[in-house]
């Protein structure tokens, strides 16, 4: 079974004000083994991104300027995604950012699949209840090691996902 891992960093909190997605990594699982396929870009958000989230993201507003928008990779994204599995660690957060993110692409109302989407917050809070833990936070807690040079972002992120998606449903 293809299932994929996604992750997502924005400019802020909110899809339904101005805050925009300017990165996203999704990467390929068959029968839960990594495959190396992956989706991954800088997104050119439209506008500014302050000091403050340039520094948290490690992105520059130069980078994000050159980068493409969402409605010129959302089509890739979705053949990417096809009708799989999707692993997402804040299931209801970054599935909001998406889905807006693809209306604004697509000029339509436009909704990803509930019933394809896997939230692993939940998943963790079942095995450890009353948790609220960061994905970070989970790898730390189960002895995940996190590599050098991946400690931030997307990219590391996914892949901690999956190490805890496995754990998780083994």
């Amino acid at each position: 079974m293809r299932q994929i891992v996604l992750d997502i960093e924005k400019t802020g909190l909110n899809p339904y004000s101005s805050h925009r997605v300017v990165e996203i990594f999704a990467l390929e699982m068959i029968d839960r083994s990594i495959t190396g396929e992956k989706f991954h870009t800088l997104l050119n958000p439209h506008m500014e991104i302050d000091s403050e989230i340039e520094s948290l993201l490690e992105i520059s507003n130069k980078s994000l300027s050159k980068s493409p928008s969402f409605e010129e990779i959302a089509n890739g994204l979705l053949d990417f995604l096809a009708h799989d599995v999707i692993v997402l660690f804040n299931y209801p957060f970054v599935l909001r950012f998406l889905n807006k993110e693809l209306e604004i692409a697509l000029n339509e109302s436009y909704r990803l699949d509930n019933s394809r989407v896997i939230n692993l917050m939940s998943l963790t809070q079942e095995k450890f209840p009353g948790s609220n833990k960061s994905i970070r936070d989970l790898a730390r807690h189960l002895k995940i090691n996190i590599k050098q040079g991946e400690k931030r972002g997307v990219v590391c992120d996914s892949y901690l996902c999956a190490d805890i998606y496995n754990m998780m449903v083994e």
